[in-house]
């Protein structure tokens, strides 16, 4: 499948990732065709092998009909403690899931830190006595912009990067990537190109402790009487999880390459943000943030 010149740069494929390079697109080809690309479909999603059907076992179909959520909410509870949490654990779609709402999130920081540089460089225009300061936070704001703009991004998901009302935001957000991973950092391999996703699964420090203090009983009795307070699904896993899996949980090491994973037709692929093109703030739009608490 050759490499196109599309509008905004160079694309391996129909659905490949946007790239400035034509050399950044064929590297992105020759990854996937590495992992076994052939026919519209892929080998393999990183250090994992092919995702294996559903009719090979009965992990399969575990993943197969089992939500995310669910899925791993009851390997943490049930399975090995500090057993850590891969990519092999999740489907190809769930990894495209989690990759979106990285790159949904890389271009929602860089507007929110395009903002506050622009808040900052208008301070040392404006304010001399404050310009030492300014430089400083501006300073690392561009340090920030420049990690998120780099070939291998690095940064983190908040819990708002998760709602449909998000900046950026190409459609329907999987919400069940976010009541799986929660928030999380993530690096990117400059050797490999893979993302790696570090986090820990667990719940409420203040809450486990308390759990924690309590013989069997007490603890079961205190989850039911919460559980009956507020009769919710999510709530009951709240509930459970705290006095359960508490705050050592499973740590996360999650680990894939993204390239592989815009043959997947799930995978919107990323927004491609030009900074430069983000709408500059005015010092009256900047001073009604301030009194807003914005920033």
């Amino acid at each position: 499948m050759p490499v196109r010149k599309v509008k905004g740069g160079y694309r391996w494929g129909n659905s490949g990732k946007l790239y400035p390079t034509k050399a950044q697109a064929e590297r992105q080809g020759r990854a996937i065709y590495a992992s076994g690309y052939a026919d519209g479909g892929i080998a393999s999603l990183g250090n994992e092998t092919a995702e294996k059907p559903a009719s090979e076992g009965i992990y399969g179909l575990w993943k197969k009909h089992v939500p995310m959520n669910a899925r791993i909410f009851l390997e943490a509870l049930l399975g090995t403690p500090g057993k850590p949490i891969t990519e092999k654990e999740f489907t190809s779609r769930e990894l495209a899931e989690m990759e979106q709402v990285i790159q949904e999130s890389i271009a929602s920081r860089m507007q929110e830190h395009q903002f506050d540089l622009d808040y900052q460089q208008w301070r040392m225009e404006n304010h001399p006595e404050d310009a030492a300061e300014a430089q400083t936070i501006a300073d690392q704001l561009q340090a920030r912009i420049d990690a998120l703009q780099s070939e291998y991004p690095a940064g983190d998901v908040q819990y708002t990067d998760y709602l449909e009302e998000a900046p950026w935001h190409g459609g329907t957000t999987p919400r069940k990537t976010g009541t799986t991973l929660g928030r999380y950092t993530y690096t990117t391999d400059p050797a490999t190109g893979y993302r790696n996703i570090v986090d820990r699964y667990d719940f409420d420090e203040m809450l486990a402790s308390e759990y924690a203090a309590m013989n069997p009983l007490e603890r079961a009795k205190a989850v039911i009487e919460r559980i009956a307070g507020n009769p919710n699904l999510q709530y009951a896993g709240q509930a459970i999880g705290e006095a359960y899996i508490g705050k050592g949980g499973r740590p996360v090491e999650i680990s894939y390459d993204p390239d592989r994973l815009e043959s997947i037709p799930e995978f919107r692929g990323a927004p491609t943000v030009d900074i430069s093109a983000l709408p500059k703030v005015l010092p009256a739009e900047v001073a009604l943030a301030k009194t807003l608490g914005i920033l």
